[in-house]
């Protein structure tokens, strides 16, 4: 990862931190410094990063779909062409503007930051598939929810691995402190008594 300085300038970090949030890529940081590989240990190698390149490509053949789309609609007059065309812009254009908001920023670029942009790459990846369909059928169906289930699967794994280890430094204290929390009693909590 590329650090800035704090007087500001150019960061590949948007970039990053869009990659992280499409494809999952360093999940296995949420396990903390001292847990990852003991976390990494119970998936089977090739998952992740075959995730990763299932997602990542759906995201990105997405997107320039939906440019090529926005760039051939725009110009027409049918509603056919017109509508597809505006909604892959708006799409476009919220990705965009998040991720060109962030890379001249002053400060350090934190993941959250761009949390907004979330359903974009999911959106774009869909209706890629959508319009592959006629092609894929099921096959491409399957594979979908088969990388899916995957993600899925390394998630759960995660907040197992979390919640018996409760990694320091990671997101597992905190996964642990809410997790022990008192539970509300079906009649709700009991009223204070007023002091006599």
């Amino acid at each position: 990862m590329t650090e800035r300085s704090s007087a500001g300038g150019f960061s590949w970090q948007p970039i990053l931190h869009t990659a992280r949030l499409t494809t999952g890529w360093q999940l296995h940081a949420l396990a903390g410094p001292s847990g990852y590989e003991a976390y990494l240990a119970q998936l089977p190698p090739v998952l992740m990063p075959l995730i990763w390149v299932v997602w990542g490509l759906l995201a990105v053949l997405g997107l320039a779909y939906m440019g090529w789309l926005a760039w051939v609609g725009w110009g027409d007059a049918s509603a056919v062409t017109r509508r597809p065309a505006e909604m892959s812009l708006l799409l476009l254009v919220w990705l965009g503007a998040a991720v060109a908001t962030f890379i001249w920023f002053p400060t350090p670029v934190e993941l959250h930051y761009l949390l907004p942009i979330y359903p974009v790459p999911y959106v774009a990846a869909g209706v890629l598939l959508a319009w592959l369909w006629p092609w894929l059928r099921w096959r491409g169906g399957a594979f979908v929810v088969a990388s899916g289930a995957g993600q899925l699967w390394a998630v759960w794994l995660l907040l197992g691995f979390v919640g018996q280890v409760g990694t320091p430094g990671g997101m597992g204290r905190l996964f642990l402190l809410i997790c022990m929390r008192p539970k509300r009693p079906k009649n709700g909590w009991p009223k204070p008594r007023p002091p006599r």
